[in-house]
């Protein structure tokens, strides 16, 4: 996905919205003052994760796991009477992993061994208040933020086996994640430019992503052990990230 592209889109968005409180409100003092790109390494702890991912078992039971990306923000700052504010563009990953054996039915006498990446892509926009009367370079810049979006399917890959007690293979096969969510994110943190160009920023914050998407088979057959071609997949990677980032100027606004 190129980057610069989506910017500029996002960016001329950021300036009709800028017009639009230009024009409701002309006696407020507002300037554009810069927009940047932002680089984060992200590590995620996922408070409702399970043991199976792809598949719902009533069998299956909440784990806990965690997992480490990379992600991008895009982001126009400007200010209204001396107040500090931002819109942002979120491109967001979460890459679960999961390699698991559990019972599948009691009744048959059917264990499951799952080796999953079940991994989403996020996009979003959102909207920042700092918590300063100016920008100014060199000083600690704390904010808060909200953002809303999409959730979507990315190397989501499964390869399921199905055995017996006796360990003997009833059936195995390979399923694809397929679909969207919407989801939010709420973050606080602090930014610090150490020039006019670059800035190094850390925050930490809580991600709802919770839905439901399609697993549909792509090779082998689970239907020998009671599973079709297509099922609902549950998807639930709530909880608590970290962030750690830096930031690089893309156009300042005297």
């Amino acid at each position: 996905m190129k980057i610069k592209p989506i910017m500029k889109k996002f960016y001329k968005f950021c300036i009709i919205v800028y017009l639009l409180l230009f024009s409701y409100n002309l006696k407020a003092d507002i300037w554009v003052l810069r927009s940047y790109l932002e680089i984060l390494g992200q590590y995620n702890f996922l408070l409702n994760s399970t043991d199976l991912l792809s598949l719902n078992s009533e069998f299956e039971k909440k784990i806990f796991n965690s997992t480490y990306s990379i992600g991008f923000n895009g982001a126009l700052v400007f200010s209204i009477d001396e107040n500090i504010y931002g819109f942002y563009f979120k491109k967001d990953h979460i890459d679960a992993k999961n390699k698991s054996e559990l019972v599948l039915s009691k009744n048959h006498g059917y264990n499951i061994i799952a080796d999953e990446n079940w991994g989403l892509h996020y996009l979003g926009f959102g909207f920042k208040k700092y918590f300063i009367d100016n920008f100014s370079l060199t000083s600690f810049l704390p904010y808060a933020a909200f953002d809303t979006g999409f959730y979507f399917t990315s190397n989501t890959t499964a390869k399921l086996t199905v055995k017996n007690f006796s360990n003997a293979i009833i059936a195995s096969a390979s399923y694809e994640g397929k679909g969207f969510f919407w989801g939010f994110n709420l973050e606080t943190g602090i930014d610090h430019w150490l020039s006019n160009e670059f800035a190094i920023s850390v925050k930490t914050g809580y991600r709802y992503c919770n839905g439901t998407i399609d697993a549909i088979r792509k090779e082998g057959d689970l239907k020998p052990a009671g599973i079709s071609d297509v099922v609902k997949s549950d998807i639930n990677y709530t909880g608590i990230f970290i962030n750690i980032g830096i930031s690089f100027l893309f156009q300042k606004y005297d």
